[in-house]
């Protein structure tokens, strides 16, 4: 708990020394849960951190630790900890692996809303990957099984939007976009409309609807600066450059110039 709140505070150094601590004692009095639940708040800091190594290797540990003790809903929740720092650090098919088999797990213990969660992350897997076609039926079924956990459905419908342009269905995709966002709007979540937003001003230009892709651009570099999402303001800059090249080059160059010439507040 002590760490929990060391890192809340902003103090991830004190935080990580407070697991260490409680991994240590773990360790001391034979606790294999106790070490087991301490790795995987150090791995979940690491991640924070983007300290990759160090949170695979901590994730790592906390599964081994709790599929030896038979705790199999821990052991799913780790390897589902596991399987984000593994597609994160570029280990698709190994991060899709562990995502099947939490998935399994849950599955098995009836937990739908914590397999519609693990149905979103296997999506992300899939996109990376390449592998759209797939993404669409795993998140059909996730759209189903997040029904009351709006956060997961938002994501779910996201993706789905995503994959179903990629597939060729922009119309639907689209309309999965659209939805998402009024989902993201409601929950006053910045990093997803932003997304969405570039999501829809891309679709926009690709089918030749550029008031279309300039406005939803624009609106995702607001939303990007009233949220201080440096990679997003970037990208939305671009966005409406890409937009505007056509009807007006100068403003296309200006908007390109500052993309690059955005800074951290």
């Amino acid at each position: 708990m002590e760490g929990l709140v060391r890192w809340r505070q902003g103090n991830a150094r004190e935080a990580a020394a407070c697991y260490a601590r409680a991994l240590e004692v773990a360790h001391q009095v034979g606790d294999r849960l106790g070490a087991a639940t301490a790795l995987n708040s150090m791995g979940a800091l690491h991640r924070d951190q983007h300290e990759d190594a160090l949170a695979r290797q901590a994730f790592e540990q906390a599964v081994t630790i709790l599929r030896e003790i038979g705790d199999r809903i821990g052991y799913a929740a780790a390897l589902a900890n596991l399987g984000l720092v593994l597609r994160e650090t570029g280990d698709l098919a190994a991060a899709a692996t562990a995502h099947r088999e939490s998935i399994a797990i849950f599955r098995q213990a009836g937990d739908a809303q914590t397999v519609a969660r693990g149905l979103k992350a296997l999506s992300d897997v899939l996109l990376d990957s390449g592998a759209f076609a797939e993404a669409v039926g795993v998140l059909s079924e996730g759209t189903a099984l997040a029904k009351g956990d709006r956060g997961a459905e938002m994501l779910v419908q996201r993706n789905l939007g995503q994959a179903l342009a990629a597939v060729g269905e922009e119309g639907r995709g689209r309309a999965e976009l659209e939805s998402a966002l009024e989902r993201a709007r409601t929950l006053g979540t910045g990093f997803n409309i932003a997304w969405i937003l570039l999501r829809l001003s891309d679709l926009h230009q690709d089918a030749g609807r550029v008031a279309e892709a300039r406005d939803a651009a624009a609106e995702a570099f607001q939303v990007a600066d009233q949220n201080r999402l440096v990679d997003f303001q970037i990208a939305a800059r671009l966005a409406l450059a890409r937009a505007l090249a056509e009807s007006d080059p100068a403003a296309a160059l200006k908007s390109a110039r500052e993309a690059f010439g955005v800074v951290p507040n």
